[in-house]
């Protein structure tokens, strides 16, 4: 879910801003579709549900 200032998101309840990571994934880009992590030199794209 997308935050309301665009600049975070929450994720397993949890505010999580720019650069934060997650189970060593790095949050890099957050909009209103979802969130781009990179993970291993790797981004993935995550969608709003």
């Amino acid at each position: 879910m997308v935050g309301g200032d665009m600049h975070e998101a929450i994720i397993n309840g949890q505010a999580m801003g720019l650069g934060s990571v997650i189970r060593g994934a790095k949050l890099v880009n957050v909009n209103q579709r979802g969130i781009i992590l990179e993970y291993k030199g790797k981004k993935f794209f995550l969608a709003v549900d």
